[in-house]
């Protein structure tokens, strides 16, 4: 493998990335089947139960649910009649 100094262009650079990325979803799917095996080897031979190994199956507690508020505004007033503050000037 080339070291970073060696690579004289960008697209060299890519297909060496390409590679590595090709190699290293080949490699870690190959591991997994074996990783798998091995841990339930493991967890049959020491009898661990999911909630031992962190992955409970209880469900946390649900939040309440938001009660929505429905905000209603005041029917406006008619052509003509008098609003609650018309002809009334302020005090200050």
């Amino acid at each position: 493998m080339k070291d970073l100094e060696d690579f004289d262009s960008i697209d060299e650079l890519k297909k060496a990335i390409s590679h590595l990325t090709q190699k290293y979803e080949q490699l870690k799917h190959d591991e997994r089947a074996t990783k798998i095996a091995e841990a339930r080897d493991i967890i049959e031979s020491y009898e661990l139960t999911a909630e031992e190994l962190g992955f409970s199956q209880a469900t946390p507690p649900k939040k309440p649910a938001i009660e929505k508020t429905v905000v209603r505004r005041k029917p406006s007033t008619a052509i003509g009649e008098p609003t609650p503050n018309s002809g009334q000037q302020g005090l200050w």
